[in-house]
């Protein structure tokens, strides 16, 4: 491994000129980090120690970090991080070298970053290893899809304190069935793995027993398009051992909230009432008014004209007297119907045959007072 000693940076600079412009301008001189793997480390940064807001970190690993930009961007701009390790198989010169003289300058004295030239799977559980009992954040900027689920999976084995990844090289590795689903919703596979690795990484925490609380955040979108970091933090905030009970995967202030919640409503749901006077409980009537049959006899099935709403309560005996109640009642209002129907005609009848007996006589009545004229 090798091992950066830091200077503190005494350059003279103007008011105005931030950490991060002194940090360009001094970088403009070397050829890698480019501007744009520079642009990506910082917003990658910045984006991390938003989303971990208040918490505050002894180590930093960067897995699959090259160069070494982003743990060194974490010396210089982490006040509480004393240690950064970067985990690569793949040693980069002319990254180093620009990183130890544009960045290094910049970090506190005391503080170091170191790199590891192997590989993740045996580079990264050694790491947390060697941190335990030590606030780790362990980071992954761009690293391929495959590399971050498995840098997330180590961690999380390990209850690392802190993990933030911004994936990229996103592939569906379940045979199309998450990009049928990123095309059904409208977003990019990207976007849909990233979602899928959110959503993955509290549960899988809490197997190793570790708790996590998981969030999203946005890089900023003129550094690069896959900018989507995920960030866990555990709530103990230390390395080590888990402070659940043992067999006990634990759980939030909040979700045990949520859970009494749950039980009480569930509870109340699902309590068996109380028989009312005016409603006594089915059992209660049937002791009543059938008692029970000798055991070698088989109970008596009710008649059909028994009175089966006192004695059994069953929905069925009720449905089957409103149905013949209801053919009764239609039965009266059919015959009442008939009838009325019935006089009706008559009455129109009546008066048909009333009518064409008048016509006549109301005609000559009409003739005989007739004026007649009379001659003179």
């Amino acid at each position: 491994m090798g091992h950066f000693a830091t200077s503190h940076f005494s350059h003279t600079h103007g008011l105005k000129k931030t950490m991060e412009k002194a940090i360009f301008h001094a970088m403009h001189q070397h050829a890698k980090p480019t501007v744009k793997e520079l642009n990506e480390s910082l917003a990658f940064v910045n984006a991390t120690r938003s989303g971990l807001k208040g918490l505050k970190f002894d180590v930093v690993l960067d897995v699959a970090g090259g160069h070494g930009a982003v743990a060194a961007l974490f010396l210089c701009l982490a006040p509480g991080v004393e240690e950064a390790v970067v985990i690569d198989p793949a040693e980069v010169p002319s990254g180093k070298l620009g990183v130890g003289e544009g960045i290094l300058p910049f970090v506190k004295p005391g503080k170091v970053l170191t790199y590891r030239t192997e590989c993740l799977r045996t580079g990264l559980p050694a790491e947390l290893e060697r941190c335990r009992g030590r606030r780790v954040l362990v980071v992954a900027c761009h690293a391929c899809q495959h590399l971050t689920d498995e840098v997330v999976g180590i961690a999380l084995q390990h209850g690392a304190s802190g993990i933030s990844v911004m994936p990229c090289c996103h592939k569906d590795r379940t045979g199309g069935a998450w990009k049928a689903a990123a095309k059904a919703f409208g977003v990019n596979i990207g976007t849909c793995m990233d979602l899928v690795l959110a959503g993955r990484l509290a549960p899988e925490g809490r197997l190793h027993g570790f708790d996590y609380e998981v969030r999203m955040r946005i890089a900023s979108k003129t550094s690069t398009p896959q900018n989507r970091i995920v960030i866990g933090r555990r709530m103990d905030g230390l390395g080590g051992a888990s402070a659940a009970a043992p067999g006990a995967p634990p759980h939030s202030v909040a979700t045990e909230a949520a859970h009494e919640r749950l039980t009480r409503a569930y509870d109340r749901a699902h309590r068996p009432r109380e028989p009312t006077a005016a409603a006594p409980a089915v059992s209660a009537v049937r002791s009543a008014a059938a008692p029970a049959a000798a055991p070698t006899a088989p109970a008596r099935r009710p008649a059909k004209t028994d009175a089966p709403v006192a004695v059994t309560g069953t929905w069925t005996a009720w449905r089957r007297v409103r149905s013949r109640a209801g053919e009764e009642v239609a039965a009266r209002l059919s015959w009442e119907i008939v009838g009325r129907f019935a006089g009706c005609i008559a009455a129109v009848a009546s008066v048909a045959i009333l009518g064409r007996a008048l016509v006549p006589a109301l005609a000559s009545t009409e003739a005989g007072l007739a004026p007649r004229r009379v001659a003179v």
